[in-house]
């Protein structure tokens, strides 16, 4: 049976509550409702494209074998890996970084919108 579905799930709550906090955060420090929503959408987006990228990286490796604990599947995955080509381990290396990127620019978003925010009056 897939863990898919629950994953998903799990992951879309975690998703709504970090956008009510967001928002909750923002719109206190008086950033305008359409910034606030953008942000949120550039969240969802962001999450969505690298939960993509890494549910591709995982199709190209496959599932470890059912092994005696993580060490063992670790060491699967690693020998997998160094049995693919070389323009798929720089493909690899390149959606790591692509998400890494991703998610420094929207934390690099998040921190400029709150500078931005008026001040309290």
């Amino acid at each position: 049976m897939s863990d898919l579905p629950v994953t998903i799930a799990v992951i879309f709550i975690c998703l709504s509550l970090v956008s009510f906090m967001l928002l909750a955060r923002l719109r206190a420090g008086g950033l305008a409702a359409h910034r606030t929503s953008m942000l949120i959408a550039q969240v969802w987006l962001t999450t969505g494209a690298v939960v993509c990228l890494f549910a591709a990286m995982a199709h190209v490796l496959g599932q470890p074998a059912a092994s005696g604990g993580a060490g063992a599947e670790v060491g699967d995955v690693g020998r997998r890996f160094s049995a693919l080509d070389a323009e798929a381990k720089w493909l690899f290396g390149a959606g790591a970084v692509m998400a890494v990127g991703l998610f420094a620019l929207l934390l690099h978003s998040i921190a400029r919108a709150m500078r931005e925010a008026p001040p309290p009056t």
